[in-house]
C-alpha cells in the first residue's frame, strides 16, 4: 500500500519534520542550479525574473556569498 508523502508527514513529531525539512535544505545545495531549475521546468529566462535580475547573470548566483536561488526556485 502507497501513502501520499503529506499523510505520512501530519504523523511525524514536529522535530521529526524540522530533521527531515533541515536534510532537504541541505541536499538541495548539493545539486547544481540548471539540474533545479530543470526540474521545476523553467527556462533560465523564466528563473532570472523571479529573482529580479538579468538573465547572464543567472550562472554566476551560486558563486555570490549569501545569495540562495533554492528558495525561489522551491515557491515557483
Amino acid at each position: 500500500m502507497t501513502h501520499k508523502f503529506s499523510e505520512l508527514e501530519e504523523k511525524m513529531s514536529p522535530e521529526s519534520r524540522t530533521r527531515v525539512d533541515k536534510a532537504v535544505q541541505e541536499a538541495l545545495k548539493e545539486l547544481p542550479l540548471d539540474e533545479l531549475r530543470n526540474a521545476r521546468g523553467l527556462s533560465q529566462k523564466m528563473l532570472a525574473e523571479a529573482l529580479g535580475i538579468q538573465q547572464p547573470l543567472l550562472p554566476k548566483c551560486p558563486n555570490i556569498e549569501g545569495f540562495s536561488c533554492i528558495p525561489v526556485l522551491l515557491s515557483i
